[in-house]
C-alpha cells in the first residue's frame, strides 16, 4: 500500500497504515488526565461555601494554573505554588474537611503529575490544613 500525503498542519500527525498507540497522544501542556482533574477542581470551587472575595482570589489562582497547564512546557513548580495558595486561601475561611471533601482526588492527580517539581501541594493534601 502506498501512503501519499500532500500537506499537513497540526501538532500531532499520524501517517501509518498499522499504527497502535497506547496511552494517548498530546503535544505540549499537561496530559489530558491532569487537565480533566483540574477542570473538576474549577467546577468544585463554585460549590464551596466561601465569600465573594475568597472566591475571586481562588479563581485567580486557578486561572494562573490553567495558563501553566496549557503552556507548551508547563512550569510544574508554579502550578504547585498556585494550587497551594488556592488551598491555603480556602482553608482560611472554611474547614479543611469541607475544602478537601471533593477536591482531594482531583488535586492528588495534579500533585502526582507535579512530582518532584514541588512538594507544597502534596504536603497540603497529606497533612491537616
Amino acid at each position: 500500500m502506498k501512503l501519499s500525503v500532500g500537506s499537513q498542519n497540526a501538532q500531532i500527525i499520524n501517517n501509518a497504515d498499522t499504527q497502535v498507540i497506547h496511552g494517548g497522544q498530546h503535544a505540549g501542556g499537561a496530559p489530558p488526565a491532569v487537565l480533566g482533574a483540574f477542570q473538576q477542581v474549577q467546577r468544585l470551587l463554585e460549590t464551596l461555601p466561601v465569600d465573594a472575595s475568597t472566591a475571586a482570589r481562588s479563581r485567580q489562582e486557578l486561572q494562573d494554573v490553567d495558563r501553566q497547564l496549557r503552556a507548551p512546557e508547563p512550569d510544574r513548580s508554579a502550578v504547585d505554588r498556585s494550587l497551594s495558595r488556592f488551598l491555603e486561601g480556602l482553608t482560611r475561611v472554611t474547614s479543611a474537611g469541607t475544602v478537601l471533601a471533593g477536591l482531594a482526588a482531583p488535586l492528588s492527580t495534579v500533585a502526582a503529575w507535579i512530582g518532584a517539581h514541588g512538594g507544597l501541594l502534596a504536603g497540603a493534601l497529606g497533612a491537616p490544613l
